[in-house]
């Protein structure tokens, strides 16, 4: 069988200290249908060398109805592993090989956010959001879920760095939903300032009927936001103060409020310094969030 046209397949090795290592090997590939689904999954048997993890792609009928364009549709593999297992992976379909590509190792830190949790309309389920703003565009970010906490699951606001950063402002949007319980009314995410207890707003619609989706609000709070540093909760330096519901570059880390303007510029004036100008910026290789554990 002759390959598919295939784009941007990638393959990442996200390394967590608490939790098992995960490759996620993801791309699209050309088939003549919407009812033609492309997969993934381990070849057996596998080569001879134990770093290089082969893959089988098939593409598969739904057996519905569906589009007759020729599109490109996107997949995805997961498995976890252990550290260091794989360093590259090949793509086969039938005897073929169709894609070859190194394995990039990422590394998991905690990462900063602004938050929002809100029950699902008629239902027991909570949606929380973090959005934000990454320094390098090939940076992601993940909300994982505590091992330790199951009911209610408590979160942790985790980015996946490369050795390299891309330096360009990504920004982000990740949601996840879980079942809530009777009573709850705070969601606790970690993130690299702290402990965040998010409290848990109405539906939409019950927000409605009692006026708390104005559109148009003026905040009287704010938040001191400085340069993430291993000391910036001791030695704040380059901080700036914003609306505490605005989203800020995550190279900074918030170090006090939300609090009136008065608090905040009180606080920067006695305990913040000014930036270092090397260290206004990101640079590939430098990881200036804690590691996620």
């Amino acid at each position: 069988m002759t390959c598919p046209n295939t784009s941007g397949f990638q393959a990442y090795l996200d390394n967590y200290t608490v939790l098992p290592s995960k490759l996620t090997v993801s791309g699209s590939v050309e088939t003549n249908g919407g009812d033609h689904i492309p997969h993934l999954r381990v070849r057996e048997p596998q080569g001879i060398n134990p770093k290089i993890l082969l893959l089988e792609l098939t593409i598969e009928s739904t057996g519905l109805p569906g589009t007759d364009d020729v599109a490109y549709r996107p997949l995805s593999f997961e498995t976890h592993t252990a550290p260091l297992q794989y360093d590259s992976i090949c793509i086969f379909y039938g005897v073929e090989k169709c894609v070859e590509m190194d394995v990039i190792e990422r590394t998991a830190v905690y990462g900063s956010a602004t938050y929002e949790a809100r029950w699902v309309q008629r239902s027991n389920i909570i949606r929380l959001t973090a959005s934000g703003i990454l320094p390098c565009y090939n940076y992601d970010a993940e909300l994982v879920q505590r091992p330790e906490r199951v009911s209610p699951p408590q979160w942790n606001l985790v980015f996946l760095t490369e050795p390299v950063c891309w330096k360009a402002l990504k920004p982000f949007t990740i949601k996840t939903e879980f079942p809530g319980i009777d009573g709850q009314e705070t969601v606790m995410v970690i993130d690299a300032s702290e402990e965040n207890e998010i409290p848990i707003l109405p539906a939409y619609n019950e927000a409605e009927s009692m006026g708390l989706l104005a559109t148009a609000s003026v905040s009287d709070m704010y938040s001191v936001h400085a340069l993430s540093t291993d000391d910036v909760k001791t030695n704040p330096t380059g901080c700036q103060i914003v609306p505490s519901d605005w989203l800020v570059a995550a190279i900074y880390t918030r170090v006090f409020g939300p609090a009136p303007k008065s608090d905040c510029d009180k606080f920067v004036s006695d305990k913040c310094s000014a930036a270092d100008s090397n260290d206004l910026s990101l640079r590939g290789g430098e990881i200036p969030w804690p590691l996620f554990k």
